[in-house]
């Protein structure tokens, strides 16, 4: 075995861009934001995540805790701390994956470009799967490749009357995607 696979059997890896005495260390898979961790803390760190999900169990829904605090997942009190922006994109990247594999099922979703796929994936992402199957005639528009009928449709609903700017722009986009698609 050599140096570098002990280190990182021992739960650390060097970088080669840092002075050998600076190592960043792994816990569960995850970098250490405190790059001088001890070994020892980088375990006691697994062992407290591990206790913590036991104890706290999960949930993946909102729920008032024994204090009162609006709580999710395993115990994290968001009236008190809420969640970061790099929590919000991880949260924000895993529903783009959920719309993108509802979406790669409809016929017609290998005939449109980025820009009308993301469009979808927009509203998909704001009005849900049954929101968005609302849309009979912008679907067979879209079917039919008639993207100019597809845009009017997302104009003629209850989705432009609540999000107008919003429905605008991917009016506009699901008309133009096509012709745009590699700009």
């Amino acid at each position: 075995m050599t140096d570098d696979q002990k280190d990182r059997a021992e739960g650390y890896i060097r970088h080669s861009n840092h002075n050998p005495s600076d190592y960043e260390y792994f816990a569960c898979g995850e970098l250490s934001q405190y790059p001088r961790d001890d070994p020892m803390d980088v375990y006691a760190k697994r062992m407290t995540r591990n206790k913590l999900m036991n104890e706290e169990g999960f949930r993946s829904t909102v729920y008032l805790c024994s204090a009162g605090a609006n709580t999710i997942g395993f115990g994290r009190n968001l009236d008190a701390k809420g969640i970061g922006k790099p929590e919000a994109t991880i949260l924000l990247n895993n529903d783009i994956e959920d719309a993108f594999n509802y979406l790669r099922h409809w016929i017609f979703w290998r005939d449109l470009s980025p820009i009308q796929k993301t469009v979808l994936a927009d509203m998909y992402y704001n009005l849900g799967s049954s929101g968005l199957r609302k849309f009979v005639k912008m679907h067979e528009a879209l079917q039919n490749g008639n993207y100019n009928e597809a845009s009017a449709q997302i104009l003629d609903s209850k989705y432009a009357r609540q999000l107008p700017e919003r429905s605008e722009r991917n009016s506009i986009l699901i008309k133009i995607g096509k012709d745009n698609a590699g700009q």
